[in-house]
């Protein structure tokens, strides 16, 4: 028979919870009051009789009686003499509230192998536990309080010598918990609680054994009972706690557990703020990587990724990280740095943006040289970025006065055009760089002189015929180069007339004879480009 969950019995006189008989046959046995909650009220009250019956389990129950008098279990030999065996009473919690100091909390009568133990057992009024002419009993390990005298051990009366009493304490000790919500990994937890008796006294200045996990610690109770531990969690998931006091003479041992959960630590990554930087300049993306009470974090690998570039750096001391590298995209970058997480943190990651701005360019120009009319003329120089560092591969405009012309530099960053010089006097040139996505235009502005070039006219034959005379030359420059469509001015004897060069730079003049000696000249007046000329004095006589 088996006997569970809430049970009330209320009566005016006499009233029981349970009550089990053999009638005489011996046939009443294997009785399980297991998990009851019993309430019995009445003048005489009792939880459980048992008369000749065998067997019998009275376990993890609790027991409120209430009356004049009050008994929690009474067993002993039936009418018929059949004695009732093998009682098992454990882990009960039996609150008797009798107003008779006559009445026995427990009572076994001719019974036979009764086990009493692990049982929580308090009366307001009433007799000690008591075991007559019972054999092979045992009544250990119990809370016992009885009125305000009779406890412990000194609660139990027996007249037999094999009743084995022992362990029995006056007060039952109590571990009470105080919750402990979810903990981030890494961070303070604080086991904390109170020790108290049954009565609800604090247990002061109380060693306590506490095992968090495979950690044992000693601590020991502060005023008013309670004890507290703190210390880091480091350990994720499930995490257990035992506390232990091991009693005394006057409070029973107890042994209280409980768990508390260690979840992922919540994390933060701080970028710190990113200037706006130059094209091709270097930019650092810097900043702490923390758990959420600022702690740094180092040694761990974080992703840094800058628009599609992704690189690994890790943390340094108090979590600090740096990356550097070239700015080779104009316009705003998208900066994410990120943490993949792990069984102890959490993901994180922070996005931020900085500038690049077109690189300035310094387009150097050459000093130029003073050159002579329709020589070469060599213009140079070198093209760099605002740090120095050469521009090479690109293509530059001169303007020389009014034309243009193409340069491009080499792998040095260096331009150079050669052409000819066609305008004497002051020539301007400019050197520029229309820019681009990445650089800014630029320009340079230098001149140089051009000055004229000399000329000479040579007198080849002065021919006499027919009452006339006829002079032909030559006219060139000072590169020997003919000097076509020029005017050559011929001078006889101080008159002079003008002569006018062919394709091939000759001219010929003819004229009247003059008689006896003649002085002979030839030269050039000279213009923008060239100089004047005016040959050495030829004398002849015709």
């Amino acid at each position: 028979i088996k006997i569970t969950g809430k049970l009330s019995s209320n009566a005016t006189s006499e009233a029981y919870g349970v009550y089990s008989t053999a009638m005489g046959v011996g046939a009443s046995k294997n009785i399980d009051l297991t998990g009851l909650d019993m309430i019995v009220s009445s003048e005489k009250a009792t939880g459980v009789l048992i008369e000749g019956s065998s067997n019998i389990t009275i376990a993890k129950s609790n027991y409120d009686i209430s009356g004049k008098s009050t008994t929690a279990v009474k067993g002993h030999v039936d009418w018929m003499g059949n004695v009732p065996t093998k009682f098992i009473i454990k882990n009960n919690n039996f609150t008797l509230k009798g107003t008779d100091n006559n009445n026995n909390v427990l009572y076994f009568g001719k019974a036979s192998d009764v086990t009493v133990t692990k049982n929580n057992i308090t009366s307001k009024k009433g007799s000690e536990i008591n075991i007559n002419s019972t054999k092979k009993a045992k009544i250990t390990d119990n809370y016992i309080v009885i009125g305000s005298d009779i406890f412990g051990d000194n609660a139990v009366i027996t007249t037999e010598s094999d009743t084995v009493v022992k362990n029995n304490m006056p007060y039952v000790t109590k571990v009470k918990f105080t919750k402990i919500a979810n903990v981030p990994y890494a961070n303070n937890v604080t086991i904390s609680g109170i020790l108290t008796s049954a009565s609800g006294k604090n247990l002061e200045n109380t060693n306590l054994q506490l095992t968090l996990n495979n950690k044992t610690v000693n601590i020991k109770t502060a005023k008013g009972g309670k004890f507290t531990y703190t210390t880091k969690a480091t350990t994720m998931g499930t995490n257990n706690v035992t506390v232990s006091y091991k009693g005394n003479s006057n409070y029973g041992k107890v042994t209280a557990k409980t768990t508390f959960k260690v979840v992922k630590q919540n994390l933060t990554v701080k970028i710190n703020k990113i200037s706006s930087v130059v094209y091709k300049n270097n930019v650092t993306v810097s900043g702490t990587f923390a758990d959420a009470n600022g702690r740094g974090i180092a040694n761990t690998l974080l992703q840094v990724k800058i628009n599609s570039k992704s690189v690994n750096v890790k943390t340094g001391s108090g979590g600090k990280f740096t990356y550097t590298t070239k700015a080779t995209t104009v316009g705003t970058n998208n900066v994410t740095v990120s943490y993949n997480g792990n069984t102890n943190y959490n993901k994180v990651s922070k996005k931020t943006a900085f500038k690049v701005t077109k690189q300035s360019l310094n387009v150097k120009i050459n000093p130029i040289k003073t050159v002579v009319y329709k020589d070469n003329v060599t213009i140079s120089g070198k093209l760099t970025d605002g740090n120095g560092k050469v521009i090479m591969n690109t293509l530059l405009k001169v303007k020389i006065n009014g034309k243009t012309f193409n340069a491009k530099t080499n792998d040095k960053g260096v331009y150079t055009l050669t052409t000819k010089a066609t305008t004497s006097g002051k020539n301007n040139v400019t050197v520029s760089y229309a820019g681009n996505a990445n650089y800014n235009k630029v320009s340079a502005k230098s001149t140089f002189t051009v000055t004229k070039k000399a000329v000479v006219s040579y007198i080849n034959n002065v021919k006499k015929s027919n009452g006339k005379i006829t002079v032909t030359g030559k006219f060139t420059d000072s590169d020997k180069k003919v000097l076509m469509n020029s005017l050559v001015k011929v001078t006889i004897n101080g008159k002079s007339a003008n002569a006018k060069t062919n394709d091939k730079g000759v001219f010929t003049y003819t004229t009247n004879a003059p008689s006896g000696t003649i002085k002979l000249t030839v030269g050039y007046a000279g213009n923008d480009n060239y100089k004047s000329y005016t040959s050495p004095t030829l004398s002849l006589t015709v």
